[in-house]
């Protein structure tokens, strides 16, 4: 019997000494799975926090390209009417004011010009003038008061001018 109560005893004792051992790592595993489980519910309240924000961002951004492809849509619709009005510019305002231009050029200038270089009064004229209009694009187009001298459409007696006789 005595053995048994040595064996209890010392059974007591290592008992008490893993007690004694584990109960403060008990403690502090408690207290490190306490921290780790509030720092996980902070993150999982984050991620909650993410998530919407996300999904608003989301909703925002889908209304952005609706946005954005009704204005590309206006800007298209803006944009043919733009070049409609530029092919109506060009096809009937620009020709009279070529014609404008060539008859200023045939009353006013060219006899104020001629007489003072010539210093007598010209009889007549061979006049050929070119209308150049730049776009922004930088491309080029060129309209002739008569047909250019050097072009195929060129004609005896074109551009030419006669003074009346007093």
């Amino acid at each position: 019997m005595e053995r048994t109560k040595i064996i209890s005893i010392v059974g007591l004792i290592g008992l008490g000494i893993l007690i004694g051992i584990f109960t403060p790592l008990y403690f502090i595993t408690n207290a490190n799975y306490s921290s780790l489980l509030n720092d996980y519910r902070d993150l999982e309240e984050d991620h909650q926090d993410l998530s919407d924000d996300y999904y608003d961002l989301l909703n925002d951004y889908h209304i952005l390209t609706g946005d954005y492809n009704t204005l590309f849509d206006d800007y298209e619709d803006l944009e043919a009417e733009y070049n409609s009005v530029c092919s109506t510019i060009k096809q009937q305002i620009l020709p009279v004011q070529y014609s404008i231009f060539a008859e200023a050029v045939r009353r006013y200038y060219m006899p104020l010009y001629l007489e003072e270089k010539s210093g007598s009064r010209w009889q007549n004229l061979r006049f050929n003038a070119a209308f150049l209009d730049y776009d922004q694009n930088n491309s080029r187009t060129v309209v002739w008061y008569m047909p250019e001298w050097s072009s195929e459409k060129n004609y005896a007696g074109s551009g030419m001018f006669f003074r009346k006789q007093d």
